[in-house]
């Protein structure tokens, strides 16, 4: 299953009420209730206008050793545009980077997932899975916005929430 769904899910029904995690899935009911489960880790939720010769957001940058918990926890980022002419080569970008290089790059082209470019804001979640990403203890999660053709656009609310992920599920990193 796509990862992202569970993070939309919980866009419109906040509460997870029950779940079970078996080797291979989980299962869970939602509700619309308050969450205690997820966290907001940092935030930016000014409305900042990126300038037409700007190509990047401010990226939001933290320590991983300072929120996972488990190596199967899942961080969902999650970003609203507004004002865009275009939604062409506008992306959300997140990337895990240690010492060692980059460990985990990803890039969310947001004309693959909206279809309305009008005036309205729109809302854009990634979920990252950390059960398939071997991270050190000095990783660091950057995210920001790629406007790649500099046009004028709106940000807000950039931010980014841990949501605890299956414990039992064994990713690439796991031996066996």
């Amino acid at each position: 299953m796509n990862p992202n769904f569970c993070s939309i899910i919980k866009y419109y029904y906040p509460n997870i009420s029950w779940s079970k995690h078996y080797v291979g899935a989980s299962t869970f009911v939602f509700s619309k209730n308050f969450d205690p489960v997820s966290t907001s880790i940092q935030e930016n939720s000014s409305v900042k206008p990126i300038k037409l010769n700007t190509e990047w957001s401010k990226p939001l940058t933290i320590a991983l050793d300072t929120i996972l918990i488990h190596p199967n926890d899942e961080l969902v980022l999650t970003v609203e545009l507004g004002n865009t002419n275009s939604l062409d080569d506008i992306s959300l970008v997140s990337s895990v980077q240690s010492e060692n290089g980059i460990l985990h790059w990803s890039e969310m082209k947001l004309e693959e997932y909206l279809t309305d470019s009008s005036r309205s804001w729109q809302r854009i979640i990634h979920t990252i899975q950390f059960s398939n990403i071997l991270f050190t203890k000095d990783a660091i999660l950057k995210t920001f916005v790629w406007n790649k053709t500099k046009g004028e656009i709106n940000v807000r609310n950039l931010n980014v929430k841990f949501q605890e992920g299956n414990k039992i599920v064994y990713g690439l990193r796991d031996e066996f």
